[in-house]
């Protein structure tokens, strides 16, 4: 009993952690194997929100914005799926920038783990990276104050989350060139 190991939730267990998927490395785990010091043995994921891990490398950077629309394509598989990226703020040691695709439906018949080709097919464009306390609301009905032109004029505007960046939010909605968002109502 002291060896059964029990989901916290349900969902798919996989082998090893989500950072060593994005490096390539789910590792398999044997009878009488042995396990380094705190490392991440199982993850169980929700089969509804997977995400491809990926890395994008430095000279890709500026082309690779959070929110750019991107295609998966599962290894050896005609399967593909479509979804937004979500990049890193910061790049790694290595130099290349951490990212992830999440899908905008599930890709059925994908399991965690499996490669896959990620190919970016747009610019994030008409968007806007805003701090999420500038962003009210839940769901489908989210907004945020823009300010006006006169001293304590703002005017509430309806926004889309389409991912995030860091603590900050990527939204479109209806703003004008030189847009200023206040991160509380006055």
């Amino acid at each position: 009993a002291a060896c059964t190991l029990r989901a916290p939730r349900a969902g798919v267990l996989l082998h090893g952690s989500l950072e060593g998927g994005a490096r390539g490395s789910i590792g398999a785990h044997a009878r009488g194997g042995v396990a380094s010091t705190r490392a991440g043995l199982f993850v169980v994921a929700d089969p509804d929100r997977l995400a491809a891990s990926c890395t994008v490398p430095a000279a890709d950077r500026a082309a690779t914005p959070t929110g750019a629309g991107a295609t998966l394509r599962v290894a050896g598989s005609s399967r593909a799926g479509v979804g937004r990226v979500e990049a890193a703020r910061y790049p790694g040691a290595d130099g290349t920038l951490p990212a992830r695709v999440v899908l905008d439906r599930p890709l059925i018949g994908a399991t965690a783990g499996t490669p896959a080709t990620v190919t970016v097919t747009g610019e994030a464009r008409d968007v806007l990276l805003l701090p999420a306390a500038a962003v009210h609301g839940s769901g489908e009905d989210r907004w945020c104050w823009l300010a006006g032109e006169g001293q304590g004029d703002y005017m509430r505007v309806p926004v889309t989350v389409s991912g995030s960046h860091g603590a900050d939010l990527v939204v479109t909605g209806d703003f004008s060139e030189g847009a200023r968002a206040l991160l509380a109502e006055e």
